[in-house]
């Protein structure tokens, strides 16, 4: 979303030097801080500093490469060096190639995160191809920090969202070269002239009632099952399953670079969603076709969970990213505390009071029926919109079983 700066600071909250689960493969750089006279070393890996039983000869105060090589019972590290090339941590690519990687090696040693051999050899690729390193090597951050696979579509979906392009465009952009094709995929077609044909009268965004059910409909058309539905051959046709259908078939399609762009668009952003044993969060993009323009909405939803994989309604943040075509960027930050609900919206706009107070008694009129209770609302003028919150806490030293 153009203006809202919302991935970076999403990702800034959620990718801290936590504890390391030590993986079988992993590559670790570390500096070995103290070695006693019977082998114990105190070693600084991976953002935590840990006690090592040393059977190879280490330097104090000198950085080296490990690789996990036994994880489970006691934890085994192999040695790999105290050099790249001697480190043997370069794979086999081209001279072209190796630059971009040794850019990855040197990100991932700055953010103390453990590099698996699988992403050696995709890096390089990705991030020549990414058209912004600095981005590229952001978003790989996230995944590693968040054990998602180096999947293309993952990476470079999530790339899209946080580079801000629009994922109304996109869809706009594989509608008309659907159209310049003579509609030769209907399905794909249909779905997304049902997307804009929302804007054209289907929601009366006057009406709450008429905007929830737009707002289900454009979920399902994403990709995104409501209620107990299941994402399987009987589930309503949704861009996810068409554009898959659409890319596996002929080769020579006018808009197929612009249908895999939105492809991977719609398969990175789902991988939003974090899911702890306590707690709950879910980030969706919606494209939403306002009668005056397409705009992108953001939602994001945190709090602890109920009843499985449900959110506590009564204890949550809801954060509401877009940009509206009279206000700009805007975002809207909705704190409950025991069906207690706290307001604060931040805008580039001027005399935000005036626009929003005219609304506020009919937003209470409407949260009060749901035995909600709207108490404050601030309103903050700001030149750029982002979404801070404080880091997690780095992890106190711990003792580990480590042979090295």
């Amino acid at each position: 979303m153009q203006g809202i700066s919302f991935f970076h600071s999403y990702q800034e909250r959620e990718v801290t030097k936590e504890a390391p689960s030590f993986r079988q493969g992993q590559i670790f750089y570390g500096k070995v801080l103290f070695i006693a006279p019977e082998g114990q070393a105190l070693i600084q890996l991976g953002g935590r500093k840990l006690a090592a039983k040393v059977e190879a000869p280490l330097d104090i105060q000198k950085d080296y490469w490990f690789q996990v090589v036994k994880s489970d019972g006691t934890i085994q590290l192999k040695l790999l060096g105290s050099d790249l090339e001697t480190g043997s941590i370069l794979p086999s690519v081209s001279k072209k190639q190796t630059g971009f990687v040794q850019t990855f090696i040197e990100g991932m040693k700055k953010w103390d995160l453990p590099i698996m051999p699988e992403w050696l050899g995709k890096a390089g690729e990705w991030l020549e191809a990414s058209g912004n390193l600095q981005k590229g090597l952001e978003v790989m951050r996230w995944m590693i920090a968040k054990n998602l696979p180096p999947q293309e579509e993952i990476y470079f979906g999530l790339l899209s969202f946080h580079k801000g392009e629009s994922l109304s465009e996109l869809m706009k952009q594989v509608s008309e070269n659907l159209g310049r094709e003579g509609l030769t995929h209907l399905p794909l077609y249909s779905d997304l002239e049902n997307w804009r044909s929302l804007g054209m009268g289907k929601i009366d965004w006057t009406n709450p009632d008429s905007v929830q059910v737009g707002f289900k409909q454009l979920l399902t058309l994403l990709g995104f099952p409501m209620g107990k539905e299941k994402t399987d051959a009987n589930s309503p046709s949704n861009l996810v399953s068409d554009l898959s259908r659409y890319l596996s078939g002929n080769e020579g399609q006018v808009g197929k670079k612009s249908a895999i762009e939105l492809w991977q668009r719609l398969i990175g952003t789902k991988v939003l969603k974090q899911d702890t044993s306590s707690l709950l969060q879910w980030t969706v993009e919606i494209p939403i076709p306002l009668p005056e323009k397409r705009i992108d909405l953001t939602v994001e939803w945190r709090g602890r969970k109920k009843d499985q994989d449900k959110l506590d309604e009564d204890f949550c943040t809801i954060m509401l990213l877009l940009d509206l075509p009279n206000m700009g960027p805007t975002a809207v930050q909705i704190n409950v505390q025991n069906r207690i609900v706290s307001l604060t919206i931040q805008s580039k706009a001027e005399k935000l009071e005036q626009i929003g107070n005219p609304f506020i008694e009919r937003l209470k009129d409407g949260l009060r029926k749901l035995d909600y209770h709207l108490t404050t609302v601030k309103y903050e003028q700001k030149r750029e919109i982002s979404v801070t919150e404080k880091k997690h806490k780095i992890p106190s030293i711990q003792r580990v079983d480590v042979k090295i």
